[in-house]
This record gives C-alpha cells, sequence and structure tokens, in this order.
C-alpha cells in the first residue's frame, strides 16, 4: 500500500468518523445505532496504522491487491450497514403498526362513548 494511498484514506477515514461524531452530537444519530458505523471506523483504522493485517486477510481471501482487499472491505462494511438498517426498518414498522392499531382501538372507544354520553340527553328532552 503506497503512502498516498494510505494518506488518501486516512483522510477519508477521518471525515466519515468527523461526520458520524457530529450526527451523534447534532442527535440525528444514536448511539446504539451508530455503532457499527464507529466499528467500521476503526477497523479501516487498524488497516491504514497496519497494512500487515490487510494484506494477511488479502493473502486468506486469494486477493492479488491491497487495494482489492481495501475494496472489498467496504463493500462488507456496506453490507453490514444496510442489513443493520434494514433490522432497524423492521423493528420500527411493527411498532408503527402497533401504535395504529392502538389509536384507532382509542379513536373508537372514543367515539363509543360520545354516543352513549349522546344518548340520555336525547332521551331526556322527550
Amino acid at each position: 500500500m503506497t503512502l498516498e494511498f494510505r494518506v488518501w484514506l486516512t483522510l477519508g477515514t477521518c471525515f466519515y468518523l468527523f461526520l458520524i461524531i457530529f450526527l451523534m452530537r447534532k442527535n440525528r444519530m444514536m448511539l446504539k445505532y451508530s455503532l457499527i458505523w464507529l466499528g467500521s471506523a476503526f477497523i479501516m483504522f487498524v488497516s491504514i496504522l497496519f497494512p500487515q493485517v490487510l494484506q494477511w486477510v488479502c493473502n486468506i481471501l486469494q486477493i492479488q491487491s491491497l487495494v482489492n482487499g481495501v475494496f472489498l472491505l467496504q463493500g462488507i462494511f456496506a453490507l453490514l450497514i444496510l442489513v443493520s438498517l434494514s433490522s432497524i426498518v423492521s423493528v420500527q414498522s411493527a411498532h408503527i403498526r402497533k401504535l395504529v392499531q392502538t389509536q384507532a382501538l382509542l379513536e373508537k372507544r372514543v367515539r363509543d362513548l360520545e354516543e352513549k354520553a349522546a344518548k340520555p340527553s336525547d332521551s331526556e328532552e322527550e
């Protein structure tokens, strides 16, 4: 891995980490959802600082170039993040469905109580 490539990777990873921390500080990303993002930044820093680790992984996977290994690593991170986000969306969808059903039941209950309260007043007038 050339020095220039390592410098660019370091700058990109620093920007990536800065963006994650910025979003967390502005409460636009919760800590529990940012852990996978922080983990990927940490692994990228380790692979930049110690390219021997990345070379070892590339040798095991029979990848010829470290650049291809970095590309594969970023693809794996993207897939992990997509799976994580899909899981979050699924859970949120279930929560929203439950909230909508509860809201509908409460609205029906209020309508029934209003109708029940309106009936005795009609009979008193007659």
